[in-house]
């Protein structure tokens, strides 16, 4: 469950493992131009949200909307934060972020409409480099690149 502070109670080897996927995830949202984009932002969001830092995971879910290609991308995203919400974690800044609207439908389902449209991706270069300024504010993940084991 959450604790009043916003934050998931972890287990040792469960920070170890949050701490495994940030530095491969970061590493691929950071890559010029970002790897496996909007997921990789997804999930460096998504530890921030276990790791009770809605405001990096705000910053870095903004940086991902520009390399949005469909609607259903964020709706999908806002699909999982419902289980963070359910833990007790405050997700409208990150479903603010991404443009969506509040919470699950009426009939409970996790539905998600996006305020404003998908950009369009015409200036890639430009878009990647505006990528890349915001999420300096990330850990950095130098040390443990090639160094990061996946058994």
């Amino acid at each position: 469950g959450a604790r009043s502070d916003q934050r998931i109670v972890l287990h040792p080897w469960d920070e170890e493992r949050l701490q495994a996927v940030l530095a491969i995830r970061a590493e691929q949202a950071q890559a010029s131009p970002p790897e496996d984009a909007p997921w990789s932002f997804f999930d460096v969001a998504r530890v921030h949200l276990a790791r009770g830092r809605t405001d990096l995971a705000e910053a870095v879910v903004q940086a991902a909307r520009p390399l949005l290609t469909a609607p259903w991308q964020p709706q999908t995203f806002a699909t999982s934060l419902e289980a963070y919400a359910a833990a007790g974690i405050d997700v409208a800044p990150v479903r603010a972020a991404l443009g969506l609207t509040e919470g699950p439908g009426a009939d409970g389902s996790a539905s998600a409409t996006l305020r404003t449209p998908v950009p369009k991706r015409r200036n890639a270069r430009r878009t990647d480099s505006l990528t890349a300024s915001r999420l300096a504010m990330l850990p950095s993940t130098t040390a443990s690149r090639g160094k990061v084991s996946t058994a």
